[in-house]
């Protein structure tokens, strides 16, 4: 990660400024990239001060009885404020400390649907997702066809693996199910009560117990729900 000055005072105020407006807000997106060159990181696309960045399915996503994990992607609103959004993003997740004891990760999960349940749970237990019109933080992303060796996926891992990367994907994309159809009791990593999921389809446009969409997640999101 990298990270601008004073990255955490802005974050900070950021959250102050939403909890005048939510009781528990979460800040989170997709932060923006950057890259090495030589021994120094650089930005390549400089962040744009038209638009704040939120968070969607990607076009091709689909909703299946066996399989509701879901790819996202960032897309362009052009406004400058907080925007609700109804997904968080694993690399920058930022709110109060007891967000861990009342959303605690779930370590069942490998990688492939870690912030869906995250957002779910969050979400169903009353907290609100914010989308901040500024990211003081990048993210190294993984370039296409550069495979690294500090990837989980990297083949000089997987021949270590007791569990091969497809089977412990499969195991989660089951347990996602598990999640949303409530097929078994996931303690403390279930649902919560706040919320139900059909007030997140209304709100988000994704309909799980449907396996649908709701409205055309590609107009947006029902901002004012």
């Amino acid at each position: 990660m990298l990270f601008e000055p004073n990255w955490d005072q802005q974050l900070l105020t950021q959250y102050a400024q939403l909890r005048e407006r939510s009781a528990k807000p979460i800040v989170t997106v997709y932060p923006w990239g950057f890259e090495i060159e030589g021994n120094k990181a650089v930005v390549p696309l400089p962040p744009s001060d038209q638009t704040t960045l939120v968070m969607r399915p990607a076009p091709e996503g689909e909703l299946r009885p066996d399989n509701v994990t879901l790819v996202f992607r960032t897309e362009h609103v052009f406004v400058r404020e907080p925007l609700p959004g109804c997904h968080v993003a694993g690399g920058f997740l930022f709110t109060s400390g007891d967000f861990v004891q009342q959303v605690p990760y779930d370590p069942y999960l490998y990688f492939h649907g870690e912030e869906q349940s995250l957002a779910l749970r969050a979400w169903t237990r009353g907290w609100d997702i914010w989308h901040p019109p500024h990211i003081p933080i990048y993210h190294l992303y993984k370039q296409p066809n550069q495979p690294h060796r500090a990837h989980h996926w990297h083949p000089e891992w997987e021949a270590l693996r007791d569990f091969k990367q497809h089977e412990l994907t499969a195991l989660a994309a089951a347990r996602l199910v598990d999640l949303v159809d409530g097929r078994r009791d996931l303690g403390v990593y279930k649902l919560g009560t706040q919320r139900t999921l059909d007030e997140y389809a209304r709100f988000a446009g994704i309909h799980y117990a449907q396996r649908s969409f709701v409205q055309d997640y590609r107009d947006g999101y029902s901002w004012d729900a």
